[in-house]
């Protein structure tokens, strides 16, 4: 026999009463004080709270602190003739995996061969999810243009889904140096839905970059290939021995 066998009707309906209105107190204690208890981050109220790393970076947010990933680099800053003008090309390398810049804004100097600046360019562009990010100006009219320098690089990572991946199959360069056919293979774990841009960077014995052109290319589906084909307005100087691709895409969460 329990002790609520020893009550009447009326004590048990008292007892039944309280323990309503205690379980109704601590539930309503609970609600209140969970915020304060396990907070959420809102990740834009200026405000570290939550599991944030930073303030609004890291932990549950998109934004990665700055002591929480490796800067980007330069890993190219050239000039390539193009006919009667010249392309100025620069390539950041980015070495962290699920973390990319979506907008990188920089100023870029273009001296001529005494080191003298010219002019000062000032870039922002989309960065896209890869682990290389090229920025191109074509056709610049300056044929003094010798030497390329990034200053002031400024840019916020965030987490993505990775990158999207290109496979080089093959690629047939023609006689004169001015066609290039190349075979990509989307190797990337899911199909592409969006249309993205591929650079191409062509390379000599020396493996030093001789040339550079891009294309857009319509959506595609995992493992499926595709052929490019790529002109140039002037034979290049050098045979190419190698072929880097960089894909731009944007797999940001």
């Amino acid at each position: 026999m329990n002790f609520l066998s020893f009550m009447d009707w009326s004590s048990r309906r008292r007892l039944f009463y309280i323990l309503f209105l205690i379980l109704a107190v601590f539930a309503l204690v609970f609600y209140n004080l969970y915020p304060y208890l396990n907070p959420i981050p809102t990740c834009n109220d200026k405000k570290m709270n939550g599991i944030e790393l930073g303030v609004d970076c890291g932990g549950a947010c998109s934004l990665q602190c700055k002591n929480t990933y490796i800067p980007l680099k330069i890993g190219l800053e050239k000039i390539f003739a193009n006919g009667s003008d010249k392309d100025l090309f620069v390539v950041f390398e980015n070495d962290n995996n699920y973390i990319a810049p979506y907008i990188v804004k920089f100023d870029l100097e273009v001296m001529d061969s005494s080191g003298v600046i010219i002019e000062t360019i000032k870039k922002e562009v989309v960065a896209g999810t890869q682990k290389k990010i090229p920025v191109l100006i074509s056709k610049y009219k300056n044929k003094d243009a010798y030497k390329l320098v990034v200053k002031n690089l400024e840019y916020e990572m965030y987490t993505t889904r990775g990158s999207a991946e290109m496979a080089l199959s093959d690629f047939d360069m023609s006689e004169d140096n001015t066609k290039l056919n190349v075979k990509i293979r989307n190797v990337y774990k899911g199909n592409l839905a969006q249309s993205f841009r591929v650079y191409l960077l062509l390379k000599n014995i020396n493996d030093e970059v001789i040339g550079i052109n891009y294309q857009d290319v319509s959506a595609m589906r995992f493992e499926e290939v595709k052929n490019l084909y790529f002109l140039w307005a002037e034979p290049l100087q050098d045979n190419v021995h190698s072929v880097d691709l960089i894909t731009i895409s944007n797999l940001y969460r």
